[in-house]
């Protein structure tokens, strides 16, 4: 790793340092140590946001009630964040609904995309670099409709897109007033809605985007394609957002369980003891016991048992 000033490389203060020379011996040494240090207090760990689990999210459609001008801007916040991979704060307070078009594709389905903005990982102008959010016709839950239906009765007056919903439908007019929501309420958005809905874990905007990298990754979507949409520039901090789900982590319990179960020793059965074990015969005892007659005796009781009992118990 090197460093380079901005200056004229040519002058003296434009110079070339590498960090493994020996003038940066000692503070290699003393950065190491602060990790480890940070470390050893619980603050080496980089959390990254859960992925919202499927049940959770039937939890969160389930919730969301369509009808209402609070219930209508929350869905549509999620189709937003999801099918666009939004990251969790980033330039929320600026959207507009105009910021999306409405097109057709060749078998006459709607689809929306969003209008080509700077982010953290999309900072030049490329329209290759956006999700599509379709229509699924029939379906209550389809983005294009809610999304529809929201222009329809955002307040003209406001032009940003997350405006501050009425209490109430109102009889006629708009459903929201002529002011954004504020900066907190835009940011917990997600936190709300999970812990309104009962979910099992409370998410944040963020998760909303690791959810989109981790459904696309587990239905076999090449890294590549998911970079399309997300905007990421290398595979490496995509698969940060990548997470193994509980239903995954179960499955993967079972095949252990599974490949123990069939390892287990299986115990001998010792054979059971005889009352004859421990008999102490005479000399003549044993003599009858092998001589040709007893043998004889022997093979006629066999014989005769074969003979009177019925078929099935000679099978």
């Amino acid at each position: 790793m090197a460093i380079y000033t901005q200056q004229n490389p040519c002058t003296p203060h434009g110079l070339r340092y590498g960090i493994r020379k020996q003038q940066f011996v000692q503070s290699n040494r003393v950065f190491k140590a602060m990790l480890v240090k940070l470390k050893k207090e619980g603050k080496g760990v980089v959390k990254h946001k859960d992925p919202i689990s499927k049940e959770d999210m039937t939890k969160i459609l389930s919730f969301l009630d369509l009808n209402s001008p609070q219930g209508l801007q929350d869905k549509v916040f999620i189709d937003i964040m999801m099918y666009f991979a939004n990251r969790g704060r980033e330039n929320l307070g600026t959207i507009k609904i105009t910021d999306f078009v409405i097109q057709r594709n060749e078998q006459g389905l709607q689809y929306v995309i969003h209008r080509d903005v700077l982010t953290k990982t999309r900072r030049e102008n490329n329209e290759g670099y956006s999700g599509h959010m379709y229509e699924i016709p029939g379906s209550s839950n389809c983005p294009v409709a809610s999304f529809l239906t929201l222009k329809d009765v955002l307040n003209p007056a406001q032009e940003c897109m997350w405006q501050r919903p009425k209490s109430q439908v109102p009889s006629e007019g708009p459903w929201f007033t002529n002011a954004p929501l504020g900066v907190n309420t835009l940011g917990n958005k997600m936190k709300s809605i999970s812990e309104k809905a009962g979910c099992s874990l409370i998410y944040t905007n963020h998760s909303l985007r690791a959810t989109t990298v981790t459904v696309l990754d587990e239905a076999g979507v090449a890294s590549r394609d998911i970079m399309s949409v997300t905007g990421h520039k290398s595979e490496s901090s995509l698969k940060h957002y990548v997470r193994t789900g509980n239903a995954k982590k179960q499955d993967m319990s079972t095949i252990i369980s599974s490949q123990m179960q069939e390892n287990i020793p299986v115990a001998r059965e010792e054979p059971a003891e005889s009352i004859f074990d421990d008999l102490v015969l005479t000399d003549s005892q044993e003599q009858f016991l092998f001589s040709e007659s007893n043998l004889n005796i022997q093979s006629s009781l066999s014989s005769t048992m074969h003979t009177t009992l019925p078929r099935s118990c000679c099978l």
